[in-house]
């Protein structure tokens, strides 16, 4: 298995991977969304990200498929004196759950904030997804703040 930044190449399976994350996130708590946004939507915004020198986008690949994806966001954040980033979806695809794949996106998240001199990383998590709560303390991460959301697209 290899990560490595994503490519324009990859982004229709990446956008695949959003929609069964999406799915994986609806079942755990749809309070926020109802429904997975259109492929068109999430291909639209990939499409930004992966043009916007602030957003990295990491795949993993077993063989020739992709089996993961994470990104950072890097922002100038003044109450900590520095940049943060803001690992804002980290998925791995069921089948190859547990078998590391996690594990070696995280580190590369955690490898380009250390490049880009970030001195904060903040890890949203829905605090019902608890297999990913526990993934992220095994990890390290620790429990320091709650994020709030509210959706202002309805």
């Amino acid at each position: 298995m290899k990560v490595r930044r994503a490519t324009r190449k990859d982004s229709g399976e990446i956008v695949n991977m959003a929609c069964e994350f999406e799915m994986y996130l609806l079942k755990i708590d749809n309070a926020l969304i109802q429904e997975s946004p259109p492929k068109a939507t999430f291909r639209k915004f990939l499409s930004k990200g992966l043009d916007d020198g602030h957003h990295a986008v990491f795949v993993a690949q077993d063989g020739k498929r992709l089996v993961g994806f994470a990104d950072l966001w890097v922002i100038p954040e003044f109450l900590h004196g520095g940049m943060s980033g803001y690992m804002t979806n980290l998925f791995v695809r069921d089948g190859v759950r547990g078998k590391g794949v996690g594990r070696a996106l995280l580190a590369q998240v955690v490898r380009e904030a250390k490049r880009r001199k970030v001195v904060a990383l903040h890890v949203p998590v829905k605090p019902k997804n608890a297999k990913a709560v526990a993934f992220y303390r095994k990890m390290g991460i620790d429990e320091q703040l709650y994020m709030m959301e509210t959706r202002l697209d309805r």
